[in-house]
This record gives structure tokens, C-alpha cells and sequence, in this order.
């Protein structure tokens, strides 16, 4: 029998040949802090603001529970009491503020211990707080973040790699929690004959399949906008996107500021130009006796410098941790006399503090070395860790017994008053001493967490208080749209109050932000529900236009 024609036998290796990568060029190598993706980052923060605090792709509460603030508060008075400024205006900056909470939290506790001490210098303290994100400052305004220290708060947009606010006469101090590990970095070794540097270039997955769903772009333009620095547009692009790194030979003096003898040959370390270049800044403004206190991520042992070369990323942000080590060497060659001090057992917690300064007052030092100690930190973390622990074993009388102790110890804890207040909701049932506990929390922290708001509305429907309940859960809804817890609880109230059309579309938009799957159950009963209502009142609906015309017609 004729065998029907068919096409020649290939080979897997002929088959493979000619198959598409689906990998284009979008541009070549570039130090790290140039490329594309670095650049993307930063063009979300200018463009989104405290968004990605908001949805949680960024965490914001290590540095914003007021424990920090009070910290700092604390050195500050110190060095107040035993450098008094006279008559003369206290001047201060923080840089990258983010969400403002630290320098809302500073100033309470700064205010009450003057308030408490009967000293008046928080009557003539400027606290300039600063972001280089214009979106940030207006939503700092629109929220009104420092309501409460009005007229104590000069609020301004600028880069920390070149800070200017606040910069027009000396400062008491400078605060950086967070932020000098986002400024340009460099991926840096010594080489047998100079100092090479880690470079990108960058890729894209530009299958249609996969590329229309994050840009209607086309490749062309894609590479036009990247090349102009026209980076609105690809905001969405990073899941596409594929670095390919290799260490390069830079010509010039790119890396005069590095000690020749500061690494063995092939050794790789970080080193963070940008953040030498904002501390040089401000130590040149300060007043004789001021203080620099920063915070931040990376390595304090020579040996542990490769481990943060990689740099980090939280969501859409990158970092780079910072080598503490070659940090300080480089300050002190600028500035010899420099003191840079760190607090007892540093180098074994996660976050890093150090106090720069030239001649800071001995009492200043010691409540530095004292507050920021690695036991302090131990000490409070223990205090909520056995809140915690206890709550979830059931032992209600240890349990709450250990979040009085925790929030005694740090009052402006929102996240932990918020945890008291589920546990006294969900295991205590005391549901008016949840919903004053929640209240508590949110007037610390009214604009940024959708959970707080959440944990409202839960313990007022505990009690029965379904209006007030619904109108938390809005707020939360305002606070993080796109945040599906909120739209499950959405959804059911929706249904209590007898709308579940409503119920639906909160339903659908809970389903597309739940990326996790950790709502979908409840969220796909919810779904059933509205619909079952929805199908009782369109068949009631027909039935009763059935009657209707029914009874329209005369009988004969």
C-alpha cells in the first residue's frame, strides 16, 4: 500500500537548532547601578511613593514600630542636656523617610521626654524629614502625617545621594535608617592589575504570548524608552527581564576613594559610594558636636563582605547591603577625626547602628552604646516573640500577661497593639477592649496598613456593630484597594447588607490580588452566595412581572 508523503526524519539536535530563544538585547554592560533593573527601581519609588509599603511587597514595620524612634529620641535628649542649645533653633535631618513614621514616632517621644523633664527644647527643634519621591511628601501632606507636630516639621523632596533640605544651616543631627543601602553601589575586586567592577546587560523575554501581558509596547520601543531614560512605561517590565553580570575593567578614577591595600587580590566586597558621598555631606554640616545615627543592613566582618555583593530585592526595590568596615575606613580618610562607634554585640544582630560624630557628648555615647545594644534589641524582640508564642499555645493568662509586659516596653508598637487586639477577639472575647486596642493602633498608624484597619472591623462585627464595621473595612479598602483580605471581608458584608452585586466585584478583585491562594476558599463561597442571592432575586423579580402582566389583562 502507497505510504502517504511526509516530511524528512530530523534529528533533536536539528530539531533543536533553529529554535527561538525568545531572549532579545535590550542593552549591554553597564556597572550594576546603571543597569536597567536598578534604574526600574528606582523609577518606582519616584513614581509609586509609599506604595510598595502599603502593599506589603516592601516591609516597612522592623524600622517603624517606635521602638527605633524612641532610641533615637532617647541619644537625642542626652545630647540636648548636656549640650544645651541656648536660644538658638535645633535643626535636624532624616533622609528616605519612607513612611514618616519614624520621625512622627521621634518627635512624640522626644516631646514627651522634654514635656516630662521641663525643658523646652522640642519648642525649638526643625525636624526636616525628606524623600526623594515627590509622591511620598504629597501623601506625607494629604495624610497629614505630622499633624500633631505641625510647625515642628519642614517637610521637602531630595535625593539622600545629595541631600540640600535642611543642609542651609549646621545640624544637631542626622538620621538614615534604611536608606543608604538603596544609593548607587558598586560589585567591586582587585584584579592583578587595577580594580574591576560587576556590570549588566540586560535581556528580555520577548515572546507575544508573555510580552503582551505586561506591555503593548513594542521591542523597539522598548529599547528607545530604556536608552532615554523614559522609564514610566516599563514599570512592569522586571518579570521579563534577565541580567547577565560579569566583573569588567573600568578606566579613570572611578574607585580613587579605595585603599589600594584594602583587599586581598580577587576578593569581592561592596562598595557604597553612594552612601560615602551622603555621610561626607553631612559631616561637613554638622555642628561641631553633632551626631549622625544610621541604620541599616550588611557586614560588619571583613570575611562577610562577599555575602552582600549580590544585592537584595523587595518586590519592585533594590538594595545593596552595605560593608560597614570599608565604610568607616573611607569616612576616616576624608574626615581623620572622626569617632564611628558601634553598640555592644553589633556585629551578631541582623540591623546595624552606628553613632559618627567628632566630639559628641560622653552621656550621648553612653545612651547610644546603651539603647542599641545587641541586649536591648534581644530584650524587647524576646518580650514580643513571647507574646506571640503565648497566644498561640492557648495560655490566655500567660499570653496576656506577656503583651502587657511587651507593650509597656514599646507603647508605640502598632503591630504588636494590633496582635493584643485580635488575641483579645479571638480568644479573650472581649470584643470592646479588641475594638479600643484597634482604635489605639490606628491612631499610630492610620494610613498604611490595611490590616489595622481590618482588625477594626472584625472586632466590631464580633460586637455585633455591622455598620461601623463596614465603613473599617472601606477604610482599609482606601488604604490598600487591591489587598485581598479586605475584599473577602468585603464581600461578606456586602452580602450582610444585602448587595451582592457588590459582593461579586469585590469577590473578583479579591481573587486577582490573591496571589497566594490564601483567600480564594472563602472567597469562592462568598462568589456561590451572591450568586444564589442574585439568581432568588432575578427569578422572584420574573415571577412578579409575570403576576403582573398577568393581572394586566381584563378577564373576559
Amino acid at each position: 500500500m502507497p505510504q502517504p508523503d511526509r516530511p524528512p526524519h530530523r534529528s533533536p539536535l536539528e530539531i533543536l537548532k533553529d529554535a527561538p530563544a525568545w531572549r532579545e538585547l535590550i542593552h549591554d554592560f553597564v556597572p550594576v547601578a546603571e543597569g536597567l533593573e536598578w534604574r526600574l527601581a528606582d523609577a518606582h519609588w519616584l513614581a509609586n511613593g509609599v506604595a510598595s509599603f502599603v502593599d506589603g511587597s516592601v516591609p516597612f514595620s522592623v524600622n517603624n514600630d517606635g521602638r527605633l524612634s524612641a532610641d533615637s529620641a532617647a541619644v537625642f535628649f542626652a545630647h540636648c542636656l548636656q549640650q544645651p542649645p541656648g536660644e538658638q533653633e535645633i535643626s535636624v535631618l532624616e533622609v528616605g523617610a519612607g513612611t514618616g513614621l519614624f520621625a512622627r514616632y521621634f518627635l512624640d517621644e522626644f516631646h514627651a521626654l522634654c514635656r516630662s523633664a521641663a525643658r523646652d527644647f522640642y519648642d525649638r527643634l526643625t525636624y526636616n524629614v525628606t524623600d526623594r519621591s515627590p509622591a511620598t511628601v504629597e501623601f506625607w501632606a494629604t495624610n497629614q502625617v505630622f499633624a500633631r507636630h505641625a510647625g515642628h516639621v519642614r517637610m521637602g523632596v531630595a535625593d539622600a545621594d545629595a541631600p540640600t533640605i535642611g543642609m542651609d544651616r549646621p545640624l544637631r543631627a542626622f538620621f538614615c535608617n534604611y536608606i543608604l543601602d538603596t544609593l548607587p553601589s558598586s560589585t567591586v575586586r582587585r584584579a592583578a592589575d587595577g580594580w574591576e567592577q560587576l556590570c549588566v546587560r540586560t535581556w528580555i523575554d520577548h515572546h507575544p504570548d508573555r510580552l503582551c501581558q505586561y506591555t503593548s509596547l513594542s521591542l523597539a520601543e522598548i529599547r528607545q524608552r530604556a536608552a532615554a531614560g523614559d522609564l514610566s512605561a516599563l514599570l512592569s517590565l522586571p518579570p521579563l527581564l534577565e541580567g547577565e553580570r560579569a566583573f569588567l575593567p573600568l578606566p579613570g578614577d572611578a574607585f580613587a576613594a579605595l585603599d589600594p591595600d584594602s583587599a586581598l587580590p580577587g576578593q569581592v566586597f561592596a562598595f557604597n559610594h553612594g552612601a560615602v558621598r551622603c555621610l561626607n555631606a553631612v559631616i561637613a554640616n554638622l555642628e561641631p558636636a553633632g551626631f549622625i545615627i544610621l541604620n541599616d543592613y550588611g557586614a560588619t566582618r571583613q570575611e562577610d563582605a562577599a555575602r552582600f555583593v549580590s544585592g537584595q530585592w523587595f518586590g519592585p526595590a533594590s538594595a545593596m547591603g552595605l560593608d560597614f568596615s570599608l565604610l568607616a575606613r573611607t569616612l576616616l580618610r576624608a574626615c581623620p577625626d572622626l569617632q564611628i562607634e558601634s553598640p555592644p554585640g553589633d556585629d551578631d544582630l541582623r540591623i546595624h547602628a552606628r553613632l559618627i560624630h567628632r566630639a559628641a557628648p560622653p552621656e550621648c555615647r553612653r545612651v547610644f552604646l546603651d539603647r542599641f545594644s545587641a541586649e536591648a534589641s534581644e530584650r524587647s524582640a524576646a518580650l514580643t516573640a513571647e507574646a506571640r508564642a503565648a497566644a498561640q499555645s492557648g495560655d490566655r493568662a500567660k499570653a496576656l500577661r506577656c503583651f502587657h509586659a511587651a507593650v509597656d516596653s514599646n507603647p508605640r508598637n502598632w503591630l504588636l497593639i494590633g496582635e493584643a487586639a485580635v488575641f483579645a477577639r479571638e480568644q479573650l472575647h472581649e470584643y470592646s477592649r479588641a475594638i479600643e486596642l484597634a482604635k489605639t493602633a490606628l491612631e499610630l498608624n492610620p494610613s498604611y496598613s490595611s490590616w489595622l484597619w481590618n482588625v477594626l472591623g472584625e472586632s466590631l462585627t464580633s460586637a455585633g456593630r455591622h455598620d461601623e464595621a463596614h465603613d473599617s473595612h472601606l477604610q482599609a479598602e482606601r488604604v490598600h484597594p487591591d489587598d485581598p483580605a479586605t475584599q473577602c471581608h468585603l464581600a461578606g458584608s456586602w452580602l450582610r447588607r444585602g448587595d451582592p452585586a457588590r459582593s461579586l466585584h469585590a469577590v473578583a478583585r479579591g481573587l486577582a490580588g490573591d496571589t497566594t491562594s490564601t483567600h480564594r476558599h472563602v472567597l469562592l463561597e462568598r462568589q456561590q452566595e451572591a450568586i444564589r442571592r442574585l439568581a432568588l432575586r432575578w427569578e422572584r423579580e420574573w415571577q412578579a412581572s409575570a403576576r403582573r402582566q398577568e393581572t394586566s389583562l381584563p378577564r373576559s
